[in-house]
């Protein structure tokens, strides 16, 4: 009896962990923020961004994620909150430059800079000339 209370004890111990989700690791740094989380090596994310909004979508889905120790390490400068909605929503509390990168094939590393954001894309840009405009050559009169 006491092998199977132990048993039942140790599995809600172990599916309480479970339950946590995947740990975001943060860290500050000089001139940047840093967030990395294992996501696993056929994950892949996109990127949307709306101002001081961003949203990391994975695919496919990726676990839920531990947010809970965020915060104890960085201040809210660079980053004002992080919450886990299908996803990663992010405020940034700056103008700052976001750069995603992937580590040893299964970690997401997030850089958030003092650097300023890159310019939205323009919508509707220039059409580019493609040369030549001419395939054949025009014949002049002789002068």
């Amino acid at each position: 009896m006491r092998g199977l209370l132990l048993a039942a004890l140790l599995l809600l111990i172990a599916g309480g962990a479970m339950a946590q989700g995947v740990p975001v690791q943060s860290g500050e740094h000089a001139g940047f923020t840093r967030l990395v989380a294992r996501i696993g090596a056929d994950t892949d994310w996109e990127l949307t961004r709306d101002g001081r909004d961003l949203r990391i979508a994975f695919t496919p889905e990726a676990p839920a994620f531990d947010l809970s120790g965020v915060f104890q390490r960085i201040p809210r400068d660079r980053l004002a909150a992080i919450t886990d909605d299908e996803g990663l929503e992010l405020s940034l509390g700056c103008d700052c430059r976001v750069d995603l990168s992937r580590y040893q094939q299964r970690y997401l590393v997030i850089d958030i800079s003092d650097a300023p954001a890159p310019p939205d894309p323009d919508p509707d840009p220039e059409p580019v000339l493609e040369l030549p405009l001419f395939t054949e050559r025009a014949s002049l009169p002789e002068l």
